[in-house]
């Protein structure tokens, strides 16, 4: 099959030229957010490199073949995958990829070593890295993977050719979202903005996520501007958005997304691009009740929460402090 890549076109195309050229460089590093087909895209070079229906035919792979199936699920002796153990990459795992590459390749005239989360090298894995990476062996090719390129040391990042991955542009996602999901395209628009510009979170999206985190987010505001709420509306909320971290920090950000939404809508701009879109009258309603000090309040206390993460401060904490903090009547218009 011809392989199909989403969005990133000119690295594709370079890549597609040097299979045509069977010529490699020893070395890449592929930077950019996660869910761009970083890795995808370093897995599937190395099936068309390696598949053994591919005659020439640039980036191509039939993934049918004893060395593509292989290659998927890592089994073929001349790819290596490091992925870190716990929260870094080892000096154990690079000096195992070290005395690898001394070794010529076994099925294949090149071998593959594709290192995922590479900024979660130490630097004790980094320097063993390097000494390989300054005298290359010519039949090795190198796939650093990395959402941070600030984690990769300098001298590392001057011995490989950096490719930076971009978000695709919402219109974009929008197309490949509806043909996938099988979403009318304009209801696409609204949804692709939760993906951040990342094909690769389509696989994990889910509407009634989405519908429930804007219900829960919107909510939660509401209560915090009308008393008439009795308080344990709100502890409901904050118990039910604090047991896991991944749901707490969805709630925060779909938070941001509200108060994004309402400024939007307060300086009378498109709405086009609101991620609230489907809630507008809500939203409105917000836009006609908070000022923009409050709103910039707000915000400030959400992002001073996201700078002490390392502190350790407890979720639920954090929660009520906001909800006191928002619920003071303080600048806030139509609340009596």
């Amino acid at each position: 099959m011809k392989f199909n890549f989403f969005g990133n076109e000119k690295i594709v195309h370079y890549f597609e030229r040097l299979l045509e050229k069977g010529e490699f460089p020893p070395a890449f590093l592929f930077c950019g957010r996660d869910g761009l087909g970083k890795f995808y895209l370093a897995k599937s070079i190395a099936k068309a490199i390696n598949c053994l229906e591919n005659k020439g035919s640039g980036l191509f792979f039939c993934g049918e073949c004893k060395n593509c199936k292989r290659i998927e699920d890592e089994s073929f002796l001349d790819l290596t995958v490091v992925r870190p153990e716990g929260n870094f990459i080892k000096i154990d795992q690079i000096r195992e990829v070290v005395k690898k590459c001394s070794l010529s390749p076994f099925e294949s005239e090149k071998r593959i070593i594709i290192i995922d989360s590479a900024e979660k090298m130490n630097r004790e894995s980094a320097n063993s890295l390097l000494k390989t990476l300054e005298e290359p062996p010519e039949d090795v090719i190198f796939f650093l993977i990395t959402s941070k390129l600030s984690g990769i040391i300098p001298t590392i990042r001057s011995r490989c050719q950096i490719f930076e991955f971009l978000p695709l542009k919402n219109e974009e996602l929008a197309r490949f979202l509806s043909t996938k999901k099988n979403i009318p395209y304009e209801d696409a628009l609204s949804y692709a903005l939760f993906l951040d510009g990342s094909p690769g979170k389509i696989v994990d999206f889910d509407r009634k996520e989405i519908h429930s985190f804007q219900n829960k987010t919107l909510t939660f505001l509401e209560i915090c501007l009308d008393n008439n709420y009795p308080l344990y509306s709100i502890r409901g909320i904050i118990e039910s958005v604090c047991v896991k971290e991944e749901v707490f920090d969805k709630f925060l950000k779909f938070f941001f997304y509200l108060l994004r939404d309402i400024l939007v809508v307060k300086t009378r701009l498109s709405n086009v691009g609101l991620y609230y879109l489907n809630e507008l009258e809500r939203v409105v309603f917000f836009a006609e009740r908070l000022n923009f000090e409050r709103l910039f309040e707000i915000s400030f206390k959400l992002f001073d929460y996201e700078e002490n993460r390392d502190l350790n401060l407890k979720r639920d904490l954090f929660l009520w402090n906001l909800f006191f903090f928002i619920k003071s009547e303080r600048d806030v218009e139509g609340y009596e």
